[in-house]
C-alpha cells in the first residue's frame, strides 16, 4: 500500500483513496443512520404493544439509551448525551453496532413470545369448547337467556 503513495502521482493516488473512501463512508452512514431510524419504530412499536411498557426510556447498553419520547437513540459520555445519528466516526459505528445487537435480542424475544402466545390462543380455544360442551356450562347458560 506504501507504494501506491510514492513518486509523481502520490499526492493525485491519496486524493483518489481519500475521496473515494469518503464517498462510501456517506453511504455506510446513510445505510446506518436509515437502520437507526427503523429501529426506533419498531422499538417505540414492540416497546408499547408487546412489552406494554410506559417507561419514557429504554437502555441498550452501557452507553446507549432510547428515548421513547423523541424515538431517538442517544449516545452518553463524561455526562453528556448526544443524538447517535449526529455521532461521527468509531462512537457513530460502536452505537450502531450497540444498537443492532439490541435488534436480535429484540428480534429472538418477538419470536419466543409469539410461540408463548400461539400456545395460549390454543389452549383458550381447547378449553372454550371444553366448557361449551361442559352439562354444567350448558345449564348455567340457559339459566340466563332471556
Amino acid at each position: 500500500m506504501l507504494n501506491l503513495f510514492r513518486g509523481k502521482n502520490a499526492k493525485s493516488a491519496i486524493h483518489t483513496a481519500v475521496g473515494g473512501f469518503l464517498h462510501e463512508e456517506k453511504k455506510r452512514h446513510r445505510n446506518a443512520v436509515d437502520f437507526l431510524q427503523m429501529m426506533a419504530g419498531v422499538t417505540v412499536y414492540v416497546a408499547e404493544e408487546v412489552w406494554g411498557t410506559t417507561e419514557s426510556e429504554m437502555k441498550i447498553s452501557d452507553t446507549v439509551r432510547f428515548d421513547m419520547e423523541t424515538q431517538s437513540f442517544f449516545y452518553k459520555t463524561d455526562g453528556n448525551e448526544i443524538n447517535v445519528q449526529a455521532l461521527k466516526g468509531q462512537p457513530f459505528w460502536q452505537s450502531v453496532q450497540q444498537v443492532m445487537v439490541f435488534g436480535q435480542d429484540l428480534l429472538d424475544d418477538i419470536k419466543e413470545r409469539e410461540e408463548g402466545r400461539k400456545q395460549l390462543v390454543s389452549n383458550i380455544a381447547d378449553l372454550t369448547q371444553q366448557m361449551n360442551e361442559s352439562s354444567i356450562v350448558m345449564s348455567r347458560v340457559k339459566m340466563f337467556r332471556v
